[in-house]
């Protein structure tokens, strides 16, 4: 679990949920090493509905034991999204846990959406219609029709770490990730920058109006928990 801070208070604003594979040689590796494999064969499928559950049920637990309410975020495969039984997937998570949906966010990607725009839409609506929330993650890497964005039942967009490593160094990415933020704000939309690991980057993004961050500046993800001990030490 990593946490999404909020710069301006230092207040832990959300947590995102990141799989690791505990494997008993090689020790924590990370998904880049097997989600891909995971995607060919639809084990997927099995992966994503159990990271599911476990986000809600966890969720649910430390609101429980009182050390905070914030939205939990689960990344969703494209395999997920496709898959016709996500809804009964993600309805069933939420159910099994009691958690309040209100406090689940998934995180897709702009090429899941821009391969059946109508489609894409009509997932998103009856997805949110169960109370949850949605966002764009690693935005600026894929396809960005801005004409398609509006339309889109989201409500957060994620800076791609991408672009957030090069603020410091390179003024045309410095005016773009100013760009993605301006606009985001003028669409009513929250924003989210992953990767910070600096107090640079930190700064030019509170003087930028990104007041969200999510990265190893703060904390690398954590288990949960050490994640507890790192609410724990908040609340005092």
């Amino acid at each position: 679990y990593q946490p999404k801070m909020d710069i301006v208070t230092n207040k832990i604003w959300g947590v995102e949920a990141l799989i690791r594979w505990n494997h008993p040689k090689h020790g924590l590796v990370p998904p880049l090493q097997f989600i891909s494999v995971a995607e060919e064969t639809d084990l997927i499928i099995d992966i994503g509905r159990w990271v599911l559950k476990e986000a809600c049920l966890q969720n649910r637990k430390w609101q429980e034991e009182n050390l905070k309410s914030f939205s939990v975020a689960v990344n969703v495969s494209p395999r997920q999204f496709q898959n016709p039984g996500f809804y009964d997937d993600v309805n069933q998570a939420i159910e099994q846990s009691g958690m309040n949906p209100d406090y689940l966010e998934l995180e897709i990607t702009e090429s899941m959406l821009m391969s059946d725009v109508e489609e894409a839409v009509n997932k998103l609506k009856r997805l949110i219609g169960v109370g949850l929330s949605m966002a764009i993650d690693d935005f600026g890497t894929g396809y960005s029709n801005l004409k398609y964005l509006v339309n889109f039942p989201i409500s957060t967009l994620k800076i791609d770490q991408t672009f957030i490593k090069d603020v410091e160094t390179d003024d045309s990415i410095a005016a773009l990730t100013h760009s993605i933020i301006k606009m985001a704000k003028s669409i009513h939309l929250k924003i989210v920058a992953e990767g910070v690991e600096t107090k640079n980057q930190v700064s030019f993004l509170r003087d930028h109006g990104c007041n969200i961050v999510q990265g190893e500046y703060y904390s690398k993800p954590l288990p949960a928990e050490e994640f507890v001990e790192l609410l724990k030490k908040e609340r005092t």
